[in-house]
């Protein structure tokens, strides 16, 4: 008699701490592993943002597996891509966006696909979206119908629509591309 009631209540004490322990085990997505400190202000999960800038007729299409806002000013992305209405997309893992600056900071791999069909492997990327440039100073290759080029680091104008391509720069493209330079 005494056994069964020594079984039931050991029963009920591993339920409970089992309950116990899932509740407090950590996601290993949560925020605070991803940042390794304190809350951010706000979270938001799969988000999709709009962006229509007055200087141009583009439309950006902003979509993020994880939003945080870590202050008034500061967002991290994680996961995330930006399709321009024009074809470019942008696509990247992780990245810090100041809005008081407009700086955002790629941390790690990332593509550009431009609207010309190139394709953009990089690392590390810094675009200051109020002057239209961005550079990164990680190896850089890109890869399109017409050939392939890679390079030491890269600098990317007017929002990614011309790209300088520099240090130990190996190319290989069709005579196509050098007669479009020309026109």
């Amino acid at each position: 008699m005494w056994a069964k009631v020594f079984f039931s209540l050991f029963l009920v004490l591993f339920i409970l701490a089992g309950v116990f322990f899932m509740r407090n085990e950590e996601d290993p997505t949560s925020v605070k592993q991803i940042q390794g400190k304190a809350s951010p202000v706000r979270e938001a999960k799969n988000i999709v943002m709009y962006e229509k800038r007055q200087d141009s007729d583009w439309v950006f299409v902003v979509r993020a597996k994880l939003l945080l806002q870590e202050t008034n000013e500061l967002f991290t992305m994680l996961n995330f891509r930006m399709d321009r209405s024009d074809g470019m997309k942008i696509e990247g893992g992780k990245a810090k966006y100041n809005s008081e600056t407009s700086l955002l900071k790629v941390v790690g791999p990332m593509t550009i696909d431009t609207t010309d069909g190139w394709r953009v492997v990089l690392t590390d990327l810094v675009w200051d979206r109020s002057r239209k440039y961005a550079v990164t100073d990680k190896p850089v290759a890109v890869q399109g119908r017409k050939g392939s080029l890679r390079g030491d680091r890269a600098e990317f104008f007017d929002d990614f629509n011309r790209i300088i391509i520099s240090g130990d720069v190996h190319a290989k493209v069709d005579q196509s591309v050098f007669n479009d330079l020309r026109s």
